[in-house]
């Protein structure tokens, strides 16, 4: 092909080629996916930022996977959804979009392996050094950790990008379903020897040292435990050592595969899908593993749940919709009896005996609701409702001694509350204990201090 320049800033797409029965399955199945990546990841980070107990190097330092989680998905999948939805020629995309993306891209992948290198770090010092660990992951450490790890893939992959963004570009067709730095390199008619050469040394110098220091830490981890006669402290050491191995087999796998594929041309299609798979499989099992064996994580999520239903108990959210609803319907009927109300104070069944029309369907609702309520309340008060509402309902009762029930309900369930609940042998044991420190105390006899007399 003739050299020429063509620098167009509208580039297309290729994508997944995939069929119409097809398009709607993977459509539902990468949302989900997204869906899922987004709530686990940030649902972590939220966690551990909220619960002091969490605020410990190794859960700090896992914040920095779910981020790199989030934002290497927030730029692609969304992107691939929109592009599934349109036929292939309308799958166009900025030129400066797409350096955006093949950054995030870079990036997650360069990220993924750094923070796993000072997690594996945090791992060493806590099973090697464990006397001195809080005194070396201080929060200075894990500051100048996560720096580290962030600015050194920073650094490689500016300069990775900045080697393909000064050549001149020649072709505008991406074969690839999201931008990345082989593909827009492509693009050029000029001799990319040198992003060849830096491409394939940032490679290794990457694999290398994320490798190599592996398996150095894991092999002083091993050398440890071997030598400690504890299985409490080589059992703890195996389960988060074991969390964070699978997390970087996973990564290291995923990527594996998509370098591999790259060499066979025949396995276009497999490639492209490799390579969504491979922003996607460790966003979604990262949270869900290390949120599995963290007994910490764990424990927190417990709490969490336990007082979330707690608090949204059945029988409150039903005695309270069942109230307003009994409420509102009174509030729709006519009233043109006279306008007294026979009772000690107003309610509801007061206020509807001033009623002219029917109050049949008031009159369910109204059951229902005692019955929901005192389905709620403890026996002596179900008792004196439910006495209280049979006096409403039965003619024979005055309204005098409607009046006199009514009192007897309000004022005699708060006054046998505190004397049923005393007669609790714990309870009985506390007011004695809080009576004795009141009494006065006892009068010693004064001690004879003369001489025994002695036979």
């Amino acid at each position: 092909m003739e050299n020429y320049t063509y620098n167009s800033l509208t580039l297309q797409l290729e994508g997944l080629k995939i069929t119409k029965t097809n398009k709607y399955p993977i459509f539902i199945f990468l949302l989900l996916s997204y869906m899922f990546i987004l709530i686990a990841n940030v649902g972590i980070v939220i966690l551990i930022w909220t619960e002091k107990s969490l605020h410990q190097p190794m859960y700090l330092l896992f914040c920095n996977l779910s981020i790199n989680d989030v934002m290497g998905n927030s730029l692609l999948v969304p992107r691939v959804l929109a592009d599934i939805l349109v036929p292939p020629s309308d799958r166009l995309i900025h030129y400066y979009e797409c350096v955006m993306q093949a950054f995030t891209t870079h990036m997650f992948g360069t990220n993924a392996h750094t923070v796993l290198m000072i997690m594996a770090f945090d791992r060493y010092v806590a099973i090697c050094n464990p006397l001195h660990y809080s005194i070396i992951m201080n929060d200075k450490m894990v500051i100048k950790l996560t720096v580290s790890a962030w600015g050194v893939a920073f650094v490689l992959v500016a300069i990775l990008l900045s080697l393909t963004i000064r050549l001149n570009r020649c072709r505008t067709l991406i074969t690839n379903p999201y931008c990345d730095n082989a593909s827009l390199f492509k693009l050029s008619c000029e001799s990319v020897f040198i992003n060849n050469v830096y491409g394939l040394t940032f490679t290794v110098v990457l694999l290398s040292s994320s490798i190599g220091s592996i398996i150095l830490t894991y092999f002083k981890i091993a050398a440890a435990c071997l030598t400690n006669k504890s299985n409490s402290l080589n059992s703890k050491a195996l389960k988060t050592c074991s969390t964070h191995l699978c997390l970087y087999l996973i990564m290291l796998v995923s990527g594996m595969i998509l370098i591999t594929l790259h060499r066979f041309p025949q396995y276009a299609e497999y490639r492209k899908i490799s390579a969504i798979l491979f922003n996607v499989v460790p966003g979604s099992l990262n949270p869900v593993i290390y949120g599995l064996q963290s007994r910490e994580i764990h424990k927190c999520l417990s709490n969490i749940l336990n007082l979330k239903l707690v608090k949204s108990a059945p029988h409150s959210g039903s005695q309270e919709i069942c109230h307003f609803l009994h409420t509102a319907m009174s509030w729709k009927l006519p009233y043109c009896g006279p306008n007294v109300v026979r009772n000690g104070w107003c309610d509801l069944l007061s206020v509807q005996r001033l009623v002219c029309a029917d109050t049949s369907m008031d009159n369910i609702v109204s059951v229902s609701f005692s019955c929901a309520h005192s389905g709620a309340t403890e026996h002596r008060s179900k008792w004196l409702s439910l006495f209280a509402y049979i006096s409403y309902r039965v003619g024979d009762f005055s309204p005098e001694d409607r009046i006199i029930v009514s009192v007897l309900f309000s004022a005699l369930t708060p006054f046998l509350n505190p004397i049923i609940y005393s007669l609790n042998k714990e309870l009985q044991e506390s007011i004695r204990k809080t009576l004795s420190r009141f009494r006065p105390a006892a009068v010693m006899e004064p001690v004879s201090l003369s001489t025994p007399k002695w036979e």
